[in-house]
């Protein structure tokens, strides 16, 4: 049978080549992705932090380029400088993926 290393290994490995995965979709969608903007409806704590950064849970009105408007739900990390800018109504500048309007990345807050 495995060893208790041998299993804590393989999750290590395989919680490393999730996030590597998730970096690469982001990347792309940085890249290639449709640029729009979003208003904030709704913001949670996941109850989650990423080197002291909160994850939150957002609920985005997305407005494309082309006036047409829908809902989306994601998670962003929000450094935590940043955390008074990101409330109900803040205008975020997003990318969408060109084959998923679902799969958005969050540029920033949109300067006033």
């Amino acid at each position: 049978p495995p060893s208790i290393a041998v299993i804590v290994y393989t999750y290590i490995v395989i919680g490393i080549a999730n996030r590597l995965a998730e970096q690469n979709k982001r990347l792309k969608i940085l890249k290639t992705g449709v640029n729009a903007t979003a208003k904030i409806l709704k913001i949670t704590d996941s109850g989650m932090t990423v080197n002291d950064n909160p994850k939150a849970n957002l609920v985005l009105e997305v407005i494309k380029m082309n006036g047409s408007i829908y809902e989306c739900q994601t998670q962003h990390i929000i450094p935590r400088f940043e955390v008074p800018q990101y409330t109900k109504g803040a205008i975020l500048l997003i990318k969408i993926n060109k084959t998923n309007q679902q799969d958005i990345v969050i540029e920033g807050i949109q300067k006033t």
